[in-house]
C-alpha cells in the first residue's frame, strides 16, 4: 500500500466484499474428468471472482479483485488514480524507499 501512503498518515477504515458464484471451477472439473473423479464430487463455495473496496480514514477508496478462474491472461496490473494524475503499470520488484 505504498501507493497511499496507508499506515503511514491513514489507514483502513471499512470494507465490502462480494463474490460472483462458484461455477468456474465446477464447470472445468465437468468437462475435463471423469464423473467419478474427486473434483467433480467437491462443493466448490468460494466464487469465481472477488471484488473488494476498501475505504480508508482519509476518505480514499481501494478496490482489489481476485480472479483466478475466469478464461483471461494472467495480469499484475495495477492502476493508481488521483485527481492531479493516474498510473497504470506492474508492481516494482525493487524495495520501497521513503
Amino acid at each position: 500500500m505504498h501507493y497511499s501512503s496507508a499506515h503511514r498518515e491513514d489507514n483502513f477504515g471499512r470494507m465490502s466484499s462480494f463474490s460472483t458464484p462458484a461455477v468456474g471451477r465446477n464447470s472445468y472439473a465437468q468437462a475435463n474428468y471423469p464423473d467419478d473423479h474427486k473434483w467433480n464430487a467437491l462443493d466448490f463455495i468460494g466464487g469465481d471472482m472477488n471484488t473488494s473496496i476498501i475505504k480508508t480514514v482519509l476518505g480514499r477508496t481501494i478496490m482489489v479483485q481476485w480472479d483466478e478462474t475466469s478464461p483471461r491472461p494472467y495480469s499484475r496490473h495495477n492502476l493508481v488514480q488521483g485527481s492531479k494524475g493516474i498510473l497504470a503499470g506492474f508492481p516494482v520488484t525493487a524495495a520501497w524507499t521513503s
